[in-house]
């Protein structure tokens, strides 16, 4: 009688700990908790980032890449129901030629904006940080920390600015909204952070 409930014991402990493990990977965790932008950028399109933290106090926003955004004062408070692991993206802005804010952040999971500017470049050598590998008279291949490439044809209006541009730059993918945008097949924006100026382009 004994060895019997010894055995049930020895029964009893072995399933409390094979619970216990499988109580520890439980996906009940929020996206938030799990975020991993190395693991899923991949997924998105070129121009669309995911958030990957937010400054406490809501004016610096830092995206995937690492790089660093100032939010406008006037939008401050949008970032309150802003998360790491939304999707977002960067276009100009064209509202206010004089302002030093020089882009909208959309978050496309909200489908909420703010108004802002660079403050800080994409980490160096991050996995999804692009920099220019080769440079051609209509055409620009970028390479990602994870050795991707893909190539952009850039759009002749912007030609008398990229001419400026070198191979090694870093460069952040945006998209291009503007009037009569869908008229033209320019639909994204390329940053490039040394230069501090952005050109149109479209993916090859």
């Amino acid at each position: 009688m004994s060895t019997l409930t010894t055995q049930k014991k020895r029964l009893l402990t072995f399933l409390l700990v094979l619970s216990a493990f499988f109580l520890g990977f439980s996906p009940s965790k929020s996206f938030t908790d799990q975020y991993c932008p190395d693991c899923v950028n991949s997924f998105l399109p070129f121009h669309q980032h995911y958030i990957s933290s937010i400054q406490t106090n809501g004016n610096l926003l830092e995206f995937d890449d690492g790089s660093i955004w100032m939010v406008h004062k006037n939008y401050k408070s949008r970032l309150r129901h802003w998360r790491s692991g939304d999707i977002i993206e960067f276009s100009q802005s064209s509202h206010n030629m004089k302002s030093t804010y020089r882009f909208w952040i959309t978050n496309k999971t909200l489908n909420s904006y703010v108004l802002a500017e660079i403050s800080q470049g994409p980490i160096i050598g991050h996995v999804l940080s692009q920099k220019i590998s080769f440079i051609d008279p209509n055409l620009i291949v970028l390479e990602s920390g994870s050795f991707v490439n893909s190539t952009w044809i850039l759009d002749s209006r912007d030609l008398n600015i990229y001419r400026y541009w070198d191979v090694g730059n870093t460069v952040i993918v945006g998209k291009n909204y503007s009037w009569f945008g869908w008229l033209q097949r320019s639909d994204i924006l390329l940053y490039n952070v040394e230069k501090n100026q952005y050109i149109r382009a479209y993916l090859r």
